[in-house]
């Protein structure tokens, strides 16, 4: 395994890939610097992030088994977080998966910094919808999808409009035979930051996470018809 170390990164990977997992660290950092203006911090308030990438998913659950006492992550799983550290899968004979994968860097820093900076800081405790629909948007993943994408996205979760989204508390209920809870986090994360209320939320976070909750109940709904009267 091959390694990049900076202030803001220690990525762990094979040599085969080190091109890309370069270009994924230098988006990281230039992502991390967007975020710190959301968070209304400075780049050396966020600790070094590490990550373990695997090309072989055998390797990559191994590996988590390893340092997490056994524990086995979901099936469905490309990215973790165990340990302090990400741990990514992505198959080096995929370039385009590959390429996406690196996104996890840049999307996990946002669950960092809600840790660092509001979580932890301020003993409240975590609300996975929240900071999840922040970190999928601000990865930039999704301001790729055009008009289409979204659109298909919206009628997969019509029939969930109603949905409590403060269930989606564990990866066992993020994605189920029923629905993909990361397409309600899309959406809530397009609502919030295109509606610029992304300000608002990081407030009432630190001062009514009760509130939050509240909001949870019908955040999807809310999404949803918004983006529809877009159309």
């Amino acid at each position: 395994m091959k390694k990049i170390e900076n202030a803001d990164y220690l990525v762990h990977f094979p040599k085969e890939i080190e091109r890309i997992v370069k270009n994924g660290v230098d988006y990281a950092i230039k992502k991390k610097q967007e975020y710190c203006k959301v968070f209304d911090c400075n780049m050396a308030d966020i600790p070094q992030l590490k990550a373990s990438i695997f090309t072989k998913r055998e390797d990559f659950v191994n590996y988590i088994k390893q340092i997490s006492n056994g524990h086995q992550p979901p099936e469905w799983a490309t990215g973790c977080f165990y340990n302090g550290e990400i741990q990514i899968y992505a198959d080096a004979n995929d370039v385009v998966e590959l390429n996406w994968r690196m996104g996890n860097l840049a999307h996990e820093t946002v669950h960092l910094m809600f840790n660092k900076l509001i979580y932890d800081k301020l003993k409240i405790q975590r609300i996975v919808w929240l900071d999840e629909s922040f970190a999928n948007y601000l990865d930039g993943v999704s301001l790729a999808w055009n008009g289409d994408s979204w659109e298909k996205l919206v009628e997969r979760l019509l029939p969930y409009k109603n949905f409590d989204v403060n269930k989606l508390n564990n990866s066992k209920k993020i994605i189920t035979s029923k629905y993909n809870g990361y397409d309600m986090f899309h959406i809530i994360g397009k609502y919030i930051f295109e509606n610029n209320l992304q300000k608002e939320f990081l407030e009432k976070i630190k001062t009514n996470r009760k509130e939050i909750i509240a909001q949870g109940k019908t955040i999807l709904a809310t999404a949803i018809d918004w983006f529809l009267r877009l159309k």
